[in-house]
């Protein structure tokens, strides 16, 4: 995504960004598909050689018409929850494509996940391409870290009869202290347990390095205790016809001295080859690293306040700490004043502190940003950018519609 600032103001790509907040207010968050497409398409020939599945972890943009434009492509998408499911279906993704991980499943959602009949849209009377969700089918895999979640997700299976999948999550860190996943042991015995079970096929495994994934080195580490573990669950007859490597995987559209998805690639192919030409499917779940370059925060400068070591700066909606902390991208300062020199935002000062240089009315882009304002819970107004033309894809929410939920009651019957 291009952003710049010239005599006209700021500019997204060929968009004048005051012309656009003026049409639909501020803040807003905009997605620039064309590039997201092109980032989607890099991680597919990245990981070409082990014919991977690129699977969009939907945590990182949940809006359906983002997820539509990477469906079409052939994504697949990895989600943590009900909702996130329903999106999937919305998006038109075939539910063969779907990875369902998260400890929170209720019953309903698992239900869900197997027959669109208990889909809570199937009474809404919304289709996708012509058809209710009945006609969806069961998701390709779930992905478990207890034994509590097999069994729940066994009886629900028996109960629906329909046979599913699952892989196993586990830690691939090292420590032993990951906050994500169990232990190689632990995983062993689940498949001693569960790998007889009947409409139950426990068939592979998941990771996550999370930070370790920052740089070649760590992530290979990860794949290396990942594909330990693999074979020794093949060396007890265990069949293992998923790995999945979760996501994790810095930007260098963002940070140019990150690595590349095909340094990612190359330096695990090796590793995981001898597994795929036994039959393993690879999947890879990027969120942040395949959107980060193609999305942003805008925001209008409301105020400023001189404090006495540094000025403070006001903008109307959009969480600049949190954004700022995120990354370290500079933020981009728009003039109000159309004869105003255009100006940067100033050095970054430190890990977390941008020295920005903005006046009240100014408008401050955020590359990247738009990432963390969609998680922050503010009122922006998200825009898809797609061949030359903006499209709202998630309107403002307004005063009255945060207020109107509370001026009813209704009693509970006990």
């Amino acid at each position: 995504m291009n952003i710049h600032v010239d005599r006209g103001g700021l500019n997204i790509g060929t968009l004048r960004a005051e012309t656009l907040v003026a049409r639909v207010g501020s803040p807003i968050v905009i997605y620039d598909v064309d590039t997201m497409v092109e980032r989607f398409y890099a991680f597919a020939e990245a990981f070409s050689e082990l014919r991977a599945m690129v699977s969009f972890d939907v945590d990182a943009i949940p809006n359906t018409h983002v997820l539509h434009h990477l469906a079409k492509r052939g994504a697949g998408l990895s989600i943590r929850s009900g909702t996130d499911l329903e999106r999937a279906w919305l998006s038109g993704v075939p539910m063969t494509r779907v990875v369902y991980a998260g400890l929170g499943r209720s019953d309903d959602d698992v239900r869900a996940a197997l027959d669109g009949l208990y889909s809570p849209m199937f009474q809404s009377g919304r289709l996708v391409e012509g058809r209710p969700p009945y006609y969806r089918g069961p998701i390709g895999w779930f992905s478990v870290e207890t034994g509590t979640e097999l069994r729940q997700i066994s009886r629900i299976a028996n109960g629906v009869r329909i046979a599913c999948n699952a892989i196993c999550a586990v830690d691939v860190g090292g420590t032993g202290h990951g906050s994500w996943g169990i232990s190689a042991e632990h995983a062993l015995e689940l498949f001693d347990e569960f790998g007889n079970e009947s409409r139950l096929r426990l068939r592979g495994l998941h990771m996550h390095a999370g930070e370790q994934a920052r740089t070649v080195d760590s992530f290979v580490a990860c794949v290396e205790r990942f594909v330990r573990l693999a074979d020794q669950l093949m060396k007890r007859n265990h069949p293992i016809t998923l790995l999945n490597l979760g996501g994790g995987f810095a930007s260098n559209e963002v940070d140019q001295d990150a690595p590349t998805p095909a340094e990612y690639a190359g330096a695990v192919a090796a590793l995981l080859l001898p597994l795929v030409e036994a039959g393993a499917k690879v999947v890879i779940e990027p969120g942040w690293s395949l959107c980060a370059g193609s999305c942003a925060a805008i925001s209008r400068v409301l105020g400023v306040r001189q404090g006495v070591a540094a000025r403070r700066v006001v903008c109307d909606g959009v969480p600049c700490v949190a954004i700022a902390r995120s990354s370290a991208v500079r933020p981009i300062v728009a003039p109000s004043d159309p004869d105003a020199t255009p100006r940067d935002a100033g050095q970054i000062d430190g890990a977390l502190e941008h020295s920005v240089r903005a006046n009240p009315g100014d408008l401050i882009a955020w590359p990247a940003g738009g990432y963390r304002a969609r998680h922050s819970g503010h009122s922006a107004c998200e825009i898809l950018l797609s061949a030359g033309k903006s499209r709202i894809i998630l309107p403002r929410r307004g005063v009255s519609d945060a207020l109107v939920p509370e001026l009813e009651s209704q009693e509970v019957i006990l």
